[in-house]
């Protein structure tokens, strides 16, 4: 059975994490400090919509060596939800068959070491296959996710703070625009009125105007009537 690999560098050595699990691979990405995380987390990163915590690899794997400033950071799917991991380098995707996977040493079996899934030989070099929903153990979970639901519940009360802000001013355009209404309607009203007006005396003149001419024509009538 051949697994394809997504292999990368921390420090001298050289890991793998399965390609199924890998969700991204991104260069230069802005990481949010999160006060309190355990020593393994660089903090929070932002993968399309979503604060993902980022875990520094060599840290993790005590390699004694700073994390690059252009790090790569490759994002994996755990059983805990999507972590970012940070490595010196990503090398390649290759292909891994099981006749090239060795057996495990005893020595390195431990707690700290729950997160190696096995160890393989790929062109000629060892690669450390790990298992991403054991890279962080159980004291860091727990600490992370009481870390990330207050992050939750600060982003919630920020969404809500900003959605009553948002509300308030669509209120304040609201009243603004219907005034705004309002002062066309009245405007449009008394020049509705002033032309009715206007046409109401137009037409009373020229019922005054008619009047008077039948009257004249009656007067006319009446002094015919008389000469006869």
């Amino acid at each position: 059975m051949t697994k394809s690999q997504v292999i990368f560098g921390v420090g001298r050595g050289n890991y793998s994490f399965d390609s199924l699990y890998v969700r991204a691979v991104e260069r230069e990405t802005e990481i949010r400090s999160l006060p309190g995380a355990p020593e393994c987390i660089l903090g929070l990163a932002l993968l399309r919509g979503e604060l993902v915590p980022v875990c520094d690899l060599n840290k993790k794997f005590n390699t004694g060596n700073p994390t690059p400033a252009d790090a790569d950071v490759i994002f994996v799917n755990t059983a805990d939800g999507c972590l970012g991991c940070t490595v010196d380098k990503v090398v390649e995707i290759g292909a891994i068959t099981e006749d090239l996977e060795v057996e495990l040493p005893y020595l390195i079996r431990s707690d700290s070491t729950e997160y190696i899934a096995e160890i393989v030989t790929y062109k000629g070099d060892l690669i450390t296959a790990i298992n991403q929903d054991k890279l962080l153990n159980a004291g860091e979970k727990a600490a992370l996710e009481k870390l990330l639901n207050k992050e939750k519940q600060k982003a919630e009360k920020q969404a809500a703070k900003e959605a009553e802000k948002q509300a308030a001013k669509a209120a304040k355009e609201a009243e603004k625009q219907a005034a705004k209404e309002a002062k066309e309607a009245e405007k449009q009203a008394a020049k509705e009125a002033k032309e009715a007006e206007k046409q109401a005396a137009k037409e009373a003149k020229e019922a005054e105007k008619q009047a008077a001419k039948e009257a004249k024509k009656a007067e006319k009538a009446a002094a015919n009537g008389e000469n006869e």
